[in-house]
């Protein structure tokens, strides 16, 4: 994944999915990240809070 050492644009290819309903290309690229920060974990939590998807949320927590 060539653009994994720029941490703000895979959190914004986080983004952009989440935001499209395309959670499992999401979490897929999370799973891919070599670093992750704190916004990386909040996108996706709070994604799947908004897709009422408490076991998703509480899986990534």
């Amino acid at each position: 994944m060539g653009f994994q050492r720029y941490l703000h644009v895979a959190n914004e290819l986080i983004g952009m999915h989440t935001k499209l309903d395309r959670m499992r290309d999401a979490r897929k690229l999370l799973d891919r990240m070599s670093v992750r920060n704190y916004i990386s974990w909040n996108k996706m939590v709070l994604a799947y809070a908004f897709n009422y998807d408490c076991s998703g949320a509480l899986e990534i927590f």
